[in-house]
């Protein structure tokens, strides 16, 4: 009987407090509700200490729902779920982030985290479903507005660093008026609609894209990018593919544009030409060889030192972009039936003339670059059989 009556008795109290608080308009509405909960929770709390006894007794051999547990249900049932309520609850919280979204910060609703701890102590799941369903929709709409606007007029950095700006406002932001286990799902919104819907845009972007910061040595913003696209499971692989096909293409041109004219074209078989057919080329022929085989040699070297500077500098030499550009290179190297010829004149070049004016260290460097190209040949055998004649 004692058990009834209370939640009759609830149930009239709280019909009567969902009326004054539906009396409450705009800005007053959140202030209105934190103050009915405020009074609400004191009295339940003087109740659940009076029925201390009944709770240990009845409630348990019946099988009732404690006092506490059932204060808690009737206010999200009588109070939370009212349709005017439950709309204005949720449009006062909206409006408050939407504000701070703004950069309107200088006054913070403080009745906002009120209404959001309210709604995360009666359940989780209430305010998953009250407070932070409704936050990650607007918020992947506001963000979607943002990015298609923003995309149109920023450049790749500028964009990025505006990326990286509103993730770190949104975390303040979620400090502020919700709770951590929100954080996650808030951020990947963002993180959806501002990177990855626009990760194609930006690393093809013109005149700030990826290669364009590449060739800029724009080794910070190269690392921002980096960073941010690694939140989005499209972002790296995107970046990956643009720098192999640039790198490809690189190869192919200066193969094409360094590499063409004469030269020995052998197999594994059958192995460089003899000796005595090698001395009877003419010396002219022989230094054409020999420039064109430096200037392929050298120029592959600084591609190789442009993209290990990228991935040191830039890109904390992350393994996956490493073992990318690896594989570029083997490709390149081992598309020219002549590279193991190329790299062999180069080695005997060097040895005879650029290494005169070197220091150690530098002759170290050079020596270390042009073994990183010979580790790349798979026809290694035919290296040594050019470089044992050329040495000879």
């Amino acid at each position: 009987f004692l058990y009834d009556n209370l939640v009759m008795t609830l149930s009239v109290h709280l019909d009567a407090v969902g009326l004054s608080i539906e009396s409450h308009r705009n800005e007053d509405f959140l202030q209105g509700l934190a103050s009915a909960w405020s009074d609400y929770t004191s009295a339940m709390q003087i109740i659940h200490d009076i029925l201390i006894y009944m709770n240990k007794t009845f409630v348990s051999q019946h099988g009732k729902t404690p006092t506490h547990e059932l204060s808690l249900q009737l206010w999200d049932q009588r109070i939370l779920q009212r349709p005017f309520i439950k709309s204005a609850l949720q449009r006062g919280v909206l409006d408050a982030i939407q504000r701070y979204r703004a950069g309107e910060r200088e006054m913070l609703v403080r009745e906002v985290p009120l209404a959001t701890t309210m709604a995360m102590d009666i359940g989780r799941g209430v305010y998953e479903a009250l407070i932070e369903k409704p936050v990650e929709e607007d918020t992947s709409a506001f963000y979607r507005r943002e990015a298609q606007n923003a995309i149109v007029d920023a450049d790749c950095p500028s964009f990025l660093r505006l990326v990286e700006r509103r993730l770190r406002e949104e975390v303040a932001m979620i400090d502020v008026y919700l709770f951590d286990t929100s954080k996650q799902k808030i951020l990947r919104r963002v993180e959806k609609e501002m990177l990855e819907n626009q990760v194609d845009a930006l690393v093809h972007m013109e005149d700030s894209g990826l290669l364009h910061q590449l060739k800029a040595g724009d080794y910070a913003n190269l690392e921002l990018m980096h960073t941010l696209f690694r939140r989005v499971k499209n972002g790296h692989p995107a970046m990956v593919s643009v720098l192999n096909a640039n790198l490809l293409q690189v190869g192919e041109a200066i193969l094409k544009e360094r590499g063409s004219g004469p030269m020995h074209q052998p197999s594994s078989a059958a192995g460089p030409p003899s000796s005595s057919s090698a001395q009877a080329q003419t010396p002219a022929l022989s230094q054409s060889l020999s420039g064109r085989s430096v200037e392929v040699v050298k120029q592959l070297m600084h591609e190789r030192t442009m993209m290990d500077d990228l991935i040191r500098k830039s890109f904390k030499g992350d393994k996956n972009f490493a073992n990318a550009i690896q594989s570029c290179f083997e490709k390149i190297v081992n598309s020219n039936a002549s590279m193991p010829e190329y790299v062999s004149l180069y080695m005997d070049n060097a040895l005879r003339r650029s290494m005169k004016d070197r220091n150690q260290e530098e002759v170290e460097g050079l020596i270390d670059r042009v073994m990183t190209l010979f580790r790349y040949l798979e026809d290694k055998d035919v290296f040594e059989k050019y470089y044992k004649q050329h040495l000879a």
